[in-house]
């Protein structure tokens, strides 16, 4: 059992091995690619069954990448970094393509492009551990961060996270296995850029990064990283500068809307700064978390420890970050999950490698107890998001190509409505301008609103109940709306 698998010396742990160091080898890899091929298998599976999107950030990379795509003029919220949706516009372009008159099939290849990233990220995490602690912790990493919940979701969604998680994870694995170069360093900065321009609060990571490089020794490697991140700033300038007509125009407006404002706070609510550690259960496992203490503690007594701090202070610089700004979500943990996950397989590989006969057996215990869970709550996983935003739109398209929709187009993917329907606005903040309410009830065939809105203004209510019937009814009290048809001349 514990044959199969070496310490990051490449020495079988426990007990002399019976097999080859190739047979070694080749089992550790098929291994990898079993836990990889399976991951991919869960992770279909979730994207087959998402339906919808929660409000917010990836229906807005998906409308972007879409009026970039099509040059719609379509205008969005300008904190939005344009490098994630730039890299979804030819994926935009090849959904376009497909045989499907619903949209859906493009929008799940949309879906795809998080998942194909998070299997990267499964990747490079375990070829993080490999390097610093061995075959038997790159297995237990790869296993752990397959199991995660959040992660697992966030792979089936447009969410920034894991891109920009990728990008941070691949700039560890080169600082950690390449000599150190200026060439390096320059990959090393060159990756760690791209992931803070998918998604800003990766800046925090530039911190732990340039620290130790600074403490390294290496100038060139020095010279490299602040020359790769120079690039990808001056590229996000100019994206900013094309897109807005200032540089680092989105870059400014996510940090006051988040940090020097706190309007997300203000509107999403603000938690308190130890609330990650009391959650920690749910976004990593209390297993999970014992297994990362013992790595952690672990791998500052054992001898790359150099190699260790690096990863170690992503995960605290990240974490203290976060627990530092008033609006908290789960799934922003996802940026800090997989440096402790190489720590806790880490830990596992220190249980594995105890003098008692019961090593394996406890590590295999450990983690089935830290990824069972996981794998389950996975499984179980709720992905439908207002789904009144998706079978609406996709029913108008269906009764009547062409026609006008009157909605809140910021909640609609635009795969749904591109060149089958025109949506026009009409949420309930537009109602304070009657006049052009009553210009975008002339001009609707259909809408679709919530029906607590109607409660707002009585004479836009009134307005709507004589000229349209409901037809349809989704979750949240969302209703879609037919325009009533004139009666035919000379008909009775």
């Amino acid at each position: 059992m514990t044959a199969l698998f070496t310490d990051a010396n490449g020495d079988a742990v426990n007990r002399p091995s019976p097999l080859t160091a190739s047979q070694r080898s080749l089992a550790f890899t098929v291994s990898i690619f079993v836990i990889i091929v399976g991951a991919a298998i869960l992770k279909s599976t979730l994207l087959f069954r998402a339906v919808g999107f929660q409000q917010g950030d990836p229906l807005e990379y998906i409308n972007i990448a879409h009026a970039i795509a099509y040059r719609t003029g379509e205008e969005w919220w300008e904190i939005r970094p344009l490098l994630y949706p730039l890299l979804l516009v030819p994926v935009t372009w090849v959904g376009s393509l497909l045989p499907d008159p619903t949209g859906e099939a493009a929008v799940r290849l949309l879906r795809s492009t998080p998942l194909a990233f998070s299997l990267g990220c499964l990747a490079v995490s375990a070829a993080i551990a490999g390097t610093l602690s061995g075959r038997f912790a790159a297995v237990c990493t790869a296993l752990m961060l397959a199991s995660s919940s959040v992660f697992n979701q966030l792979s089936v969604a447009p969410f920034a996270e894991i891109p920009a998680t990728f990008g941070v994870l691949l700039a560890t694995l080169i600082a950690i296995q390449a000599q150190p170069t200026t060439r390096s360093g320059l990959a090393v900065g060159v990756a760690l850029g791209l992931g803070c321009m998918a998604r800003y609060q990766s800046l925090a990571f530039i911190v732990p990064f340039g620290l130790w490089m600074l403490l390294s020794g290496s100038r060139g490697r020095l010279t490299g990283f602040i020359g790769g991140l120079l690039a990808c700033g001056a590229l996000q300038g100019l994206l900013d500068l094309l897109a807005y007509g200032a540089p680092f125009h989105s870059l400014l407006q996510s940090a006051a809307y988040n940090i020097t404002t706190d309007e997300a706070a203000t509107f999403y609510g603000a938690e308190p700064p130890w609330w990650y550690a009391e959650t920690v259960g749910d976004w990593l496992g209390y297993a999970s978390m014992a297994l990362s203490l013992l790595g952690s503690v672990m791998a500052v007594r054992g001898n790359r420890r150099r190699e260790w701090s690096l990863v170690l202070a992503l995960a605290a610089v990240m974490l203290i970050w976060l627990s530092a700004i008033a609006h908290k979500e789960p799934r922003f943990t996802s940026q800090i999950a997989p440096f402790l996950i190489i720590a806790a397989g880490h830990g596992a590989s220190a249980i594995l490698r105890g003098h008692s006969r019961l090593g394996p057996y406890a590590a295999i215990a450990a983690i089935a107890v830290a990824t069972v869970p996981g794998y389950w709550q996975s499984i179980s996983l709720d992905l439908t998001f207002n789904p009144g935003f998706v079978e609406g739109p996709k029913l108008v398209a269906a009764q009547r190509p062409g026609a006008v929709l009157g909605t809140i187009p910021w909640f609609v993917a635009r795969p749904y409505t591109h060149n089958r329907i025109e949506l026009v606005r009409a949420d309930v903040d537009l109602w304070d301008d009657p006049q052009q309410m009553s210009s975008v009830i002339e001009q609707a065939d259909y809408l679709l609103l919530r029906e607590y809105d109607f409660a707002a203004d009585r004479a836009i209510d009134r307005m709507i109940n004589s000229q349209f019937r409901t037809i349809e009814t989704y979750p949240e009290q969302l209703i879609l709306l037919e325009k009533r048809r004139a009666p035919t001349p000379g008909a009775r």
